[in-house]
């Protein structure tokens, strides 16, 4: 493609007049062709002010916006295999005084499971021992463990045979967790 193809194209891309197949190549293409997108970014430089001048805003009908929703909610819908769960979905249960968890997944062949604990100020958790690696990690507000404070953004694994003390929070806090399924209800 001659210099000039080749800036007609970026031209034509710029400006929208390219056809579903060929907006599609060419947006392909940008991402592997440095020359390609210095000609359109250089054909935005010279247009854009002008295009955007030129072209009264228009708000689409609610319709249109109807469409763009519904299409969303059909791609959030989509099951490509493994598990989802939303942020909406799940149910709580109790597992001690103001702490309950929501279990995201249960894997019975490994004998783990992964789920939220939630924690309201001054919740405990019993101390426990583990059977198999846990690993916890702080969503929001804060985890102890024994005396250690734990917040937002910190990780905790415990190793197979580990009893640490016990689960409180001071302010209350979310933390995932994937550990050992237990044949009672201890966390």
């Amino acid at each position: 493609m001659s210099d000039a193809d080749l800036d007609a194209l970026a031209g034509d891309y710029v400006l929208g007049t390219l056809d579903g197949d060929a907006r599609r190549d060419v947006a392909a293409r940008l991402a592997v062709e440095p020359d390609l997108r210095a000609r359109v970014a250089a054909w935005e430089a010279r247009l854009g002010p002008a295009v955007t001048a030129a072209t009264p805003p228009v708000a689409p009908a609610p319709s249109v916006w109807a469409r763009i929703e519904a299409a969303l909610e059909a791609r959030e819908a989509v099951d490509f295999g493994g598990v989802t769960v939303r942020a909406d979905a799940g149910t709580w249960q109790y597992l001690a005084p103001g702490a309950d968890i929501k279990v995201l997944w249960s894997d019975t062949a490994a004998r783990t499971r992964t789920f939220l604990l939630r924690l309201q100020p001054g919740a405990q958790v019993p101390a426990h021992p583990h059977p198999t690696p846990e690993e916890c990690f702080v969503i929001a507000g804060d985890m102890m463990i024994g005396e250690t404070v734990f917040r937002a953004g910190d990780y905790h694994a415990a190793p197979t045979g580990i009893a640490h003390p016990a689960i409180s929070s001071r302010g209350g806090g979310v933390v995932f967790i994937r550990g050992p399924i237990y044949d009672d209800t201890a966390a």
